[in-house]
């Protein structure tokens, strides 16, 4: 039988919202950049000195989106991905997967198992490999600092990408060409920093990915909760819809998808 005909067990996304998943993969829980605060809680990224975001309250008890996490997976440490909420709640027990770079911050918030990846690491079958990429820019990397995204590779499952909060270029498509992963989560809010830069994925870029990889499953998120994003799920769709793009998904808060 050839590889591509064997049948993958499937991948549950969850997205509760922003950047905030639970990713079921290999039968393990998996919590992606928390952001748990309650609506406009913190700080604007527009208005100076207003709490703004986020802009949108959580689809459900926090109770509920804790519940029977196995572990935490962190691109980068901006509140909009790991927030003082976040850090309240969650058990300082629970395992975190995160770039090296962020992994002494994380252990100073009190947390104690703190798995820090230079290049890739296995923990319960899972593989994770560290990928770069661009939070804009070059010359805003001073102020906005190093992210990461994740590529989750599992026996029986197809290869997970999450690109994480970073600008479409070469890089990430060498990514993309790299590990031909068939589910790919793009950051798509089209966040504008200082008014004028574009510092993640917009509507044309994830359309532009799905393009690359027609056969891959795109599923946007870091829509509609964050007073700099320009992009909307409405945008969005309509722009899927003029370019007749058959493999993009824009789950709602607390959608779950299963691939």
């Amino acid at each position: 039988m050839k590889q591509s005909a064997i049948k993958k067990h499937p991948i549950e996304v969850t997205l509760y919202r922003n950047a905030t998943m639970r990713i079921k993969h290999f039968g393990i829980h998996i919590l992606t950049d928390p952001m748990l605060s309650d609506k406009a809680t913190f700080m604007s990224f527009v208005t100076p000195e207003q709490n703004l975001n986020p802009t949108v309250d959580l689809p459900m008890p926090l109770d509920r989106i804790i519940e029977g996490i196995d572990m935490v997976l962190i691109s980068h440490l901006h509140p909009d991905h790991f927030d003082a909420k976040a850090m309240e709640v969650l058990p300082k027990t629970l395992p975190i997967v995160c770039s090296k770079d962020d992994s002494n911050a994380i252990k100073e918030m009190g947390f104690i198992e703190v798995i820090g990846i230079e290049d890739s690491t296995t923990w319960r079958g899972i593989r994770f490999t560290k990928t770069g990429g661009k939070h804009g820019v070059d010359e805003l990397k001073d102020q906005l600092g190093e992210v990461v995204g994740f590529v989750l590779e599992a026996p029986g499952y197809e290869t997970l990408y999450w690109v994480g909060d970073c600008i479409l270029d070469n890089q990430i498509r060498k990514n993309i060409h790299k590990y031909n992963p068939k589910i790919i989560i793009t950051h798509s809010g089209g966040a504008i920093y200082l008014g004028e830069h574009q510092i993640l994925m917009n509507g044309d870029d994830t359309i532009e990915i799905a393009k690359q990889v027609p056969d891959a499953k795109i599923i946007a998120v870091h829509l509609d909760a964050l007073d700099h994003c320009l992009e909307s799920r409405t945008t969005l769709k309509t722009k899927v819809k003029e370019q007749e793009v058959k493999n993009i998904y824009i789950p709602l808060d607390g959608q779950k998808l299963t691939l």
